[in-house]
This record gives C-alpha cells, sequence and structure tokens, in this order.
C-alpha cells in the first residue's frame, strides 16, 4: 500500500510542471478594436488589466491601469496598411510572438526569444514607444512594444507595473479585423531565464 501511495505521489508531482501551461486555468476576454477616428466604435474594452481582468477605455482612462491594448494604430509596410495591433501600455513592458502554437505545447514558461538584431541602446527606465515603420524595416517595433494580431498564434508578455515585473501568456482564439479579438490568456511564473532584464 506504501509503495502504491508513494508511486502516485511521485506520478502526480511530475505532472504538476506539466500541467501549468495546459487549458486549465485560462481565462478568456474579448477585446474591442480601438480606433481613433471612429467615434461610432464599441471603444469601451480595448485594454486589460492581466492582474485584475478589468478592461477599459484607452487613451481616456489611466494607462498605468491596464497592460495590453488592441488597435489605435494603423502601420504602412510593403505597400499594405496594418491596422490589428496589440501593444502593451507601459513603454517598458514587452512583448512577443511564439508562432502558431496552442496551450499544450508549453510545458513551462519559455525565456523571451532573443532578438533579430540589437535593440536601440535606450535605459528601461526612460524608455518610449517606438514604431519602425521605414523601407524595408521588418522590424516595426525595436523595443518589443507591439506585435500583429494572428489568430492562432500564441504570445508572451514580461509586464513592468511600477516596480513589479509579471509575465502573463496568451493566445489569440479568433480575430475580426479591425473589430473585435478572442484571447485565452494565463498570468505564469517567470521564466528560468529572463534575458529582458
Amino acid at each position: 500500500m506504501k509503495t502504491k501511495l508513494a508511486s502516485l505521489l511521485i506520478l502526480i508531482l511530475a505532472c504538476v510542471p506539466i500541467a501549468t501551461q495546459t487549458g486549465a486555468g485560462l481565462s478568456q476576454v474579448t477585446l474591442y478594436y480601438y480606433s481613433p477616428q471612429d467615434a461610432q466604435a464599441d471603444r469601451s474594452r480595448s485594454a486589460i488589466n492581466f492582474e485584475t481582468g478589468k478592461r477599459g477605455l484607452l487613451p481616456v482612462e489611466r494607462l498605468a491601469d491596464f497592460d495590453l491594448m488592441y488597435g489605435g494604430l494603423t502601420i504602412g509596410r510593403d505597400g499594405k496598411t496594418f491596422s490589428d495591433w496589440l501593444r502593451v501600455t507601459d513603454a517598458r513592458s514587452m512583448i512577443v510572438e511564439l508562432g502558431a502554437k496552442k496551450w499544450q505545447d508549453f510545458k513551462e514558461t519559455p525565456p523571451f526569444p532573443q532578438p533579430k538584431k540589437p535593440r536601440p541602446p535606450q535605459p528601461l527606465s526612460n524608455r518610449f514607444m517606438v514604431v519602425d515603420a521605414s523601407a524595408g524595416s521588418t522590424d516595426v517595433s525595436p523595443y518589443r512594444q507591439m506585435v500583429e494580431v494572428k489568430p492562432g498564434y500564441m504570445y508572451f508578455v514580461r509586464i513592468l507595473r511600477g516596480q513589479k515585473v509579471s509575465y502573463t501568456m496568451f493566445r489569440v482564439e479568433s480575430l475580426a479585423s479591425k473589430d473585435n479579438c478572442v484571447l485565452t490568456w494565463k498570468n505564469v511564473t517567470p521564466p528560468n531565464v529572463d534575458n529582458e532584464k
């Protein structure tokens, strides 16, 4: 009997890290596109605070009350216009795309992918929002402050709120372009390696 209990306990403990990034404990939110030009659009739910789950309107409410915002930005590149963007609300926070993946593809919190090119030398304490839409630029967000919304893709956010650092992963479940996007999300433990300090 003791052997069976010990085996069961070992099996349960071995499964704990695997359960951290599965569908268990996921929250879901619909963010509505923020368009400064469209007075008729529902802008009351364009941003989310991942700590409280509260949604709100930006830029009317305080940016410090939220972590992520949908819309409010149109970028032209390669002869096309892109309007579906998610961006962090604190310029010191960072967001990265992890690719077309599902929750069960992650056994633990991943490290932030290394940037493809070095970021501009700007101290974290006085960082501001930067968009680089110059000809030939493939990296419109050199400080990792915004990403294009892609259904079926996973994203990872390093959130700075005051002096506190937290991490959230989310997946875009659906997108109605320039209207709304549905996210499943989960606050996660810090990665073993935080190469963004």
